[in-house]
């Protein structure tokens, strides 16, 4: 492993006092043996201390740098640093706060990325509770499951190296902006998935690996997990507005599965076959989110009722964001071409 590497790992973080020094603390131990690292916190106009606890870690620390976003965007974070470091770097991170990463995270990405020909390298990452509580433990474990969220196989089930449509928290090659473009500003969500197609559609090559691991923790109470999957179905709408692609089709089962929900009883009654239809659907997910939930229950049967509602809020949510983008897409269209920006939403935890 070459030492000397010129690499940038880029941190972007709002309202993360809780998060930031775990973080900080698993990527510092292995940027101690790169002494050409860089590490970019850009705060987005952080209402907590997230500032103030980068700021004492800087006094300790050469290799960070503290930049300021006060449009508190994370794709203008993520560029900001890009475009300040775009010349001579072997490797960029674009990392997230609520991580802590393996003790070997940047050189495994590293390694892969040196042995294959990869534009960008990733992994595998373990979801855990932000509060070890009840309801955290039960969320995490939903959303670790293939039924709770899609794609789920970057989280807990490894399966060999192999080519990926998209990884968690990547490490790109020298260069890999210059070719495939920046991150998209106007873009509050899925930013990465929009940049990830823009990769593939330009014959790029994405690498995961199961060498690469690091720890997410998600919001650990209801009311979080149900803004958080709100917001994110409701800016699959704006974003597919904005772009016109990035996203696939299972970004758009719970807006389906929602619109069955509420639209099939009321066609019933003219079509009854379609009352019917809304019976077995009905029944066929719900023996799903069962199945789903002895799975997930690590033999706490107990909890099987709970989880069961776990996985039918994510969906939900979910769905109900994504049928709420759509209402509310005319006044965003107004909105952005107006202000010409896109407030991010807070965060609860």
């Amino acid at each position: 492993m070459n030492l000397d590497k010129r690499i940038v790992l880029i941190v972007p973080m709002r309202n993360e006092e809780k998060f930031v020094a775990r973080c900080l603390d698993s990527i510092l131990t292995q940027t101690a043996s790169f002494p050409n690292a860089v590490l970019v916190c850009v705060d987005g106009a952080s209402t907590d201390f997230t500032r103030n606890i980068v700021v004492e870690y800087q006094k300790r620390n050469h290799q960070i740098i503290l930049v300021d976003n006060p449009d508190a965007i994370k794709p203008i974070s993520n560029n900001l640093v890009l475009k300040r470091y775009s010349e001579g770097i072997d490797a960029y991170f674009i990392l997230d706060c609520h991580c802590q990463y393996s003790s070997n995270y940047i050189s495994s990405c590293l390694e892969v990325l040196n042995r294959t020909t990869a534009d960008v390298v990733g992994g595998y990452w373990q979801i855990e509770p932000s509060i070890p509580c009840l309801a955290g433990h039960i969320i995490s474990a939903a959303a670790s499951h293939p039924f709770g969220m899609a794609a789920v196989y970057r989280r807990k089930y490894r399966l060999p190296e192999r080519e990926s449509d998209c990884v968690p928290f990547g490490c790109f090659r020298g260069g890999f902006f210059k070719r495939f473009g920046y991150f998209d500003e106007r873009l509050v969500r899925n930013q990465d998935s929009e940049l990830f197609s823009r990769v593939r559609k330009n014959r790029g090559k994405i690498v995961l690996s199961p060498d690469i691991s690091v720890i997410y923790f998600c919001r650990s109470t209801f009311r979080g997990i149900i803004q958080s999957c709100a917001v994110n179905g409701k800016w699959n709408i704006y974003s597919t507005w904005i772009t016109g692609y990035g996203l696939q089709v299972r970004h758009f089962v719970p807006l389906i599965f929602v619109l069955a929900l509420i639209g099939l009883p009321f066609l019933g009654t003219v079509f009854q076959i379609l009352l019917w239809t809304w019976f077995v659907m009905l029944g066929l997910y719900f023996l799903l989110t069962f199945i789903s939930s002895i799975q997930t229950c690590e033999k706490q049967y107990k909890h099987i009722p709970i989880l069961c509602l776990t996985f039918f809020i994510i969906h939900l949510s979910y769905g109900i964001g994504s049928l709420l983008g759509i209402i509310t897409l005319p006044l965003f269209i107004m909105k952005s071409e107006k202000e010409r920006q896109f407030p991010l939403a807070d965060r609860i935890q």
